[in-house]
């Protein structure tokens, strides 16, 4: 009876498993793949004018937050009375304000 078994499974000839082979001509296919290219290049080129947009906007943000800063030091420093520091550069007085530095 295992001989039997053993016997009735044969290998099916001709029958592969995976895609179909294409009754499509060649100038079909070739048009077709460079439609498929032409759609991927404009996706990618939407793709990157997002991410540039999203830098310029983050950009933006980061120079916002900046003057609001250099303006609350501003402010800070003359609430404090020191008016000799109200009159430099933001970076130059976050930097003396954090570091202590005798450049004030």
């Amino acid at each position: 009876m295992v001989c039997d078994a053993v016997q009735s499974v044969q290998p099916r000839k001709g029958k592969k498993r995976g895609r179909k082979p294409l009754n499509v001509d060649t100038a079909k296919r070739i048009e077709l793949s460079r439609q498929n290219a032409r759609e991927c290049r404009a996706r990618k080129k939407l793709r990157y004018q997002y991410v540039e947009e999203l830098v310029v906007s983050r950009e933006k943000a980061v120079e916002t937050l900046r003057q609001e800063l250099a303006t609350v030091i501003t402010s800070i420093l003359q609430l404090t009375i020191i008016p000799s520091l109200a009159c430099m550069p933001a970076t130059q007085l976050l930097m003396a304000v954090l570091f202590n530095t005798d450049s004030m």
